[in-house]
């Protein structure tokens, strides 16, 4: 079967009509930016140069609405990665921190033989230096009308070492279409006017409609396999049914792992807040039941975070909340301890030094992690097995499944569910296929999720379903979704979500921008000050209410009640006879429970 890369009918709906900006020289007149990079010559100059096999770009006499000539773009074998084919602009390097600025360009889909009618390309913007880090980077997706596109950003870092500034525009990895752009400009308002009140163009994506069908295909599948029936017999001491004893039932942590990558110091340091810690220790015992340190058993950062672990693994017990491991191997050399050059000095040590590596952080604390990655991102960092060989990996599978039984061993990357680029994609399922062919302790496949816009859910589901085959466990392990229209981010959110939780061989889902930080601060469920963002609101909707329940009953005659509720641990309490007693019932299947009443045994019931 084949598989998709980014295949969506995206129209890009321009918020900024209403209020007159129509056009360029409109938005240049009232909003007056104080530097104005001109392209639209250099774009159609590119109509000139010779392109790979598969790639062209012609003059058109087709025109934009405000008059300027376009080019077409004809992409007939795009490739499997998007970055084999580009379109590159340069500018003076004249940003600074904090400075807003504006890329605008008209666009329009012509043909595609994408299944869901778009043509596609992504957008990156960036100092002309090595580092991936830039001031805005996203997905577009065209409809077949002219589209005036506005994208606004903000400036957050310093790039004193370059004099040039690069808009790339990727063009592979999708299917083959055909799409015309004209009229590049790029706007440097430095700081006098926020980035965020600047005009941008509002995504729609196939799947947002209240009624698109995969909703009620993922609401079918939640109510199968996310819930289980209860029934429970309350007895006398005596032995008789303990009738018309009030029950009540509320779901205390769900089954499933919705989560959150923590920042271990500022949960449980005492160099934090206690207000702080408090507050982040709410939330996430209100709405997760998992959690992973983003940072504190990465061996290059465990020395800065070891002292903060044990506090860590006991709130985890105290609050009955699973513990995933992140992580073993990460197979680039800048991801060693600072100072490591063993690998240059004297390879087969350092092939022992990484098993000894696993040996030691699987043995650190034995019985406090459920799950560990051991090894991640393996098509974007691959110097370990460059140097030592691919049958490495397997010396390293097998010594986390051989120093500790306890835990569940998974393989870990990213793009594989949000980005365009299929030769990522098949790596990834290359690497499963070849760890299980070789009987490695493979036990679950993990995805990142860090998404730069909305793409369908259908799209989603079918990239989980090839991965799916392989009979493993799967879960979201980084998710987030850095965009700057807060509302859009929300829809996906839940969509997302909702998708995520619906699939059977998912076991979790875990958010890496969960509080605000300096990594990607647009991406957070919850702000510095914990209140809640448009996806943070979605968040406690989703596990607070929707997905939540709690239920008063009254026993029958024969000392019965019965549910229908969400997997995971219940408090439970039963008032009869002027008496109270409280416990705990773990559901996780569809099964019959009976409690003695008084005395009430307090234990968990399977």
């Amino acid at each position: 079967m084949k598989t998709f890369a980014i295949l969506l009918i995206l129209p890009l709906f321009p918020s900024f009509s209403q209020a007159g900006f129509q056009s360029l020289e409109k938005l240049e007149s009232e909003l007056k930016p104080r530097i104005a990079f001109q392209h639209a010559e250099e774009l159609l100059q590119h109509a000139d140069h010779d392109w790979p096999e598969g790639m062209a770009v012609l003059k058109s006499d087709d025109k934009a609405p405000n008059g300027a000539q376009a080019v077409t773009i004809q992409l007939s074998a795009p490739s499997t990665s998007p970055y084999s084919m580009n379109l590159q602009f340069f500018q003076a390097n004249s940003w600074e921190v904090g400075d807003s600025g504006l890329i605008a360009f008209h666009a329009r889909s012509i043909s595609t033989e994408n299944r869901f009618g778009a043509s596609s390309l992504m957008l990156q913007y960036k100092p002309d230096y090595s580092d991936w880090r830039g001031h805005k980077e996203t997905d577009l997706f065209l409809s077949n009308d002219w589209t005036l596109i506005l994208l606004p950003f903000e400036v957050t870092i310093n790039a004193p070492d370059t004099e040039r500034t690069v808009l790339s525009l990727f063009l592979g990895g999708v299917d083959p279409h055909t799409f015309q752009l004209a009229d590049l400009r790029i706007y440097n308002f430095k700081k006098t006017i926020p980035f965020s009140d600047l005009p941008q163009s509002k995504a729609y994506y196939p799947g947002i409609e209240p009624d698109a069908p995969w909703r009620a295909a993922a609401a079918k599948r939640i109510e199968e396999t996310r819930k289980a029936t209860l029934n429970l017999r309350v007895l006398n001491s005596d032995g008789t049914p303990a009738q018309r004893a009030k029950v009540h039932l509320k779901l205390k942590r769900h089954k499933f792992g919705f989560g959150a990558a923590v920042h271990t110091p500022q949960l449980v340091s005492d160099k934090t807040p206690a207000t702080n810690r408090k507050a982040y220790s709410d939330i996430l015992t209100r709405t997760c039941s998992k959690i992973t340190p983003t940072n504190a058993m990465k061996w290059r950062l465990y020395d800065h975070f070891k002292e903060y672990v044990p506090d860590l693994i006991a709130w985890c017990g105290e609050h009955d909340m699973t513990l995933r491991g992140h992580l073993f191997i990460w197979p680039g050399f800048e991801r060693l301890p600072e100072g490591y050059d063993l690998y240059q000095t004297d390879p087969e040590a350092f092939r022992k030094d990484l098993t000894d590596h696993i040996l030691e952080f699987a043995t650190l604390y034995p019985d406090a992690f459920s799950e560990w990655d051991v090894m991640n991102e393996p098509y974007t960092e691959t110097d370990y097995m460059d140097l030592l060989g691919k049958e490495v990996v397997l010396d390293w599978f097998n010594a986390a499944r051989e120093a500790n039984t306890n835990y569940l061993t998974y393989i870990n990357d990213f793009g594989i569910l949000s980005d365009n680029n299929q030769e990522h994609q098949d790596n990834y399922y290359g690497w499963i296929s070849w760890l299980i062919e070789n009987d490695a302790p493979l036990n679950g496949i993990g995805f990142q999720g860090h998404y730069r816009t909305a793409i369908p859910p259908e799209l989603i589901y079918e990239r989980i379903e090839r991965f799916a085959a392989f009979g493993k466990k799967m879960q979201i392990t980084e998710f987030d979704f850095k965009h700057t229209d807060s509302e859009l981010q929300a829809r996906f959110f839940e969509d997302f979500v909702t998708l995520i939780y619906s699939h059977p061989q998912m076991e979790a889902l875990i958010n890496w921008i969960f509080i605000e930080d300096n990594f990607r601060p647009e991406a957070a469920l919850y702000r510095k000050d914990f209140s809640l963002t448009a996806m943070g609101k979605v968040w406690e909707h989703l596990l607070t209410e929707q997905w939540h329940t709690e239920k008063e009953l009254r026993t029958d005659d024969t000392g019965c009640v019965n549910l229908r509720g969400f997997k995971g641990i219940y408090n439970a309490s039963i008032q009869h006879e002027d008496r109270t007693e409280e416990f705990t019932i773990s559901l996780k299947t569809n099964g019959t429970y009976q409690l003695t009443f008084p005395p009430l045994k307090r234990t968990h019931c399977n």
